[in-house]
């Protein structure tokens, strides 16, 4: 897990604190809130520039949320999303594993030029059907034995979001100081 983690040590900023309690804490919330939005944005452009994904799916399951206060999290919500970020087996250096073909069948449409215009039920579109289900298993054995490489998209996005969220932590708590000092 990822964590971006700000401490403030300042003898003004704990006057502020004494003073005006919460004011602080709601302008650095807000700031945090707006800081993790841009981190799933940044995220989502960053999956899509990749080419890790054949659908929208993983980057539309990318959210922001609080977890806490003054704590946000962001995260993407599949089951595949820890393999896009850091690949799978022998390529990433793990165990082989067979992944479920059925599973693969909507990247291997995606990625082909199969053609499902055919009615159904006619040979042409049995014949649709059966190369999309074998390239689907092909890709699957050929994931076994190779793995998937890394597509990392939430650490890059970490690393440059980090300084916007800082700075926009300290100006949250340089309006609240001012706010509390009236300056």
């Amino acid at each position: 897990m990822m964590n971006i983690a700000i401490t403030i040590q300042n003898r003004r900023v704990n006057e502020a604190l004494a003073r005006l309690p919460g004011v602080i804490e709601g302008k650095v919330d807000s700031a945090l809130l707006r800081g993790a939005q841009e981190f799933a944005r940044e995220a989502k452009l960053k999956l899509a520039k990749n080419n890790s994904m054949a659908r929208s799916l993983l980057a539309n399951t990318i959210i922001a949320k609080r977890t806490g206060p003054l704590q946000f999290e962001v995260s993407a919500n599949t089951n595949y999303a820890r393999m896009v970020e850091e690949g799978s087996g022998p390529a990433a250096g793990k165990p082989s594993y067979m992944p479920n073909p059925v599973f693969l069948r909507g990247y291997v449409t995606q990625r082909s030029r199969i053609s499902f215009a055919a009615k159904q039920g006619t040979p042409a579109r049995r014949a649709a059907v059966d190369e999309m289900r074998d390239r689907a298993f092909a890709l699957a054995v050929h994931i076994r034995k190779y793995g998937t490489q890394p597509h990392p998209f939430m650490e890059p996005t970490r690393k440059k979001m980090e300084p916007r969220i800082r700075e926009l932590v300290g100006n949250a708590v340089e309006a609240g100081v001012k706010e509390a000092f009236g300056s």
